[in-house]
């Protein structure tokens, strides 16, 4: 493990590089070069490219469930069965000038990468999250939660940020890593094959704003490093609030649009003992439901569930899934 002392000179050049050289801003548009309406300027893709109707867009990757072998363009929905997830934490504050260039890179792995990356945004830090009074009503909205507050807590993401966890692995004996490092890690996770599966179904009544997860936990191989635990989510996309981004003039925008924010728990932060917490052997499988009533300050057209199993001894996650709350 990294002393405290080591971990403070890290810090500080951690601090030193981020004061230094500022990234100019992206420039959203269709970075397709085939498109109809590519954007030559384009830094980042905004999502929303032309083609015309005789090219098809769907998943080019010949490992996905979803592969279209006559797909030209990537839409980056790929889907996968049976593989090993990563679970990707970026923590985050919208006073954090930085922090927009994290949540870039996020979006980046789940396009190269599909629905084998699970996203969450955790709005931590007194000094990057919490709200203020402002005149223009800036900043106003808290986004912490206290299963985000007891997460920063155990692995001190609020020290320096924008960082984020990688499957909650060390990595030089730190659990928070600078986004940069995020590609590598995951790409390292991802070659690995799956020890065990988290399948998850969720049905909504629209009415009573109920949300019910079903979650089955399967093991592939023997796992005898118990307890293991179940964590259960939500999350929102699209929630438009104020940011700070230091690449902008002026640095607070007023409609930045917040993906994957962590709103609340169908479990504690620590979740359930997955079978009893008993070691599972290879063939395993257990079933577990689980509601939540959805709050009326979120939309719930744009929230998701995620579940992730995880070791109780060293945080690792194993696996995890994520589903919208309502199919579109």
């Amino acid at each position: 493990m990294m002393t405290k002392s080591n971990f403070l000179i890290l810090l500080g050049l951690i601090l030193t590089l981020f004061a230094c050289d500022k990234v100019a801003p992206p420039n959203y548009g269709c970075t397709n070069p085939i498109a109809l309406n590519y954007d030559p300027d384009a830094t980042l893709d905004d999502g929303n490219c032309e083609f015309d109707p005789s090219v098809l867009r769907g998943c080019t990757d010949s490992t996905a469930a979803n592969y279209n072998p006559l797909a030209l363009i990537e839409d980056c929905h790929c889907r996968y069965d049976s593989v090993r997830t990563v679970l990707m934490e970026d923590y985050t504050g919208f006073r954090c000038s930085n922090c927009p260039q994290a949540a870039e890179e996020l979006k980046r792995l789940q396009c190269i990468y599909g629905t084998r990356v699970i996203p969450l945004a955790v709005h931590v830090s007194e000094t990057f999250a919490s709200p203020q009074n402002n005149p223009d009503g800036s900043f106003s909205t808290d986004f912490r939660t206290n299963i985000g507050n007891a997460y920063d807590s155990e692995f001190g993401n609020s020290l320096f940020l924008p960082n984020g966890l990688v499957n909650r692995k060390e990595y030089s004996g730190l659990f928070p890593q600078l986004y940069n490092a995020w590609e590598g890690h995951v790409a390292n996770v991802l070659a690995l094959p799956p020890e065990a599966l988290v399948g998850l179904e969720v049905v909504y009544n629209e009415a009573s704003r109920e949300v019910t997860a079903s979650i089955k936990v399967s093991a592939l191989i023997d796992m005898n490093a118990a307890p293991y635990r179940l964590v259960v989510l939500l999350s929102e996309d699209s929630v438009v609030d104020w940011q700070s981004d230091n690449r902008m003039n002026p640095p607070k925008i007023s409609d930045y649009v917040h993906m994957h924010t962590l709103r609340d728990g169908f479990t504690n932060a620590w979740g359930d003992a997955v079978n009893g917490g008993s070691p599972m052997s290879a063939g395993f499988s257990e079933t577990v439901s689980k509601s939540l009533v959805i709050d009326m300050e979120y939309v719930d057209h744009n929230c998701n569930v995620v579940a992730f199993i995880f070791r109780d001894d060293t945080k690792e996650v194993i696996q995890a899934e994520y589903k919208p709350v309502i199919e579109e």
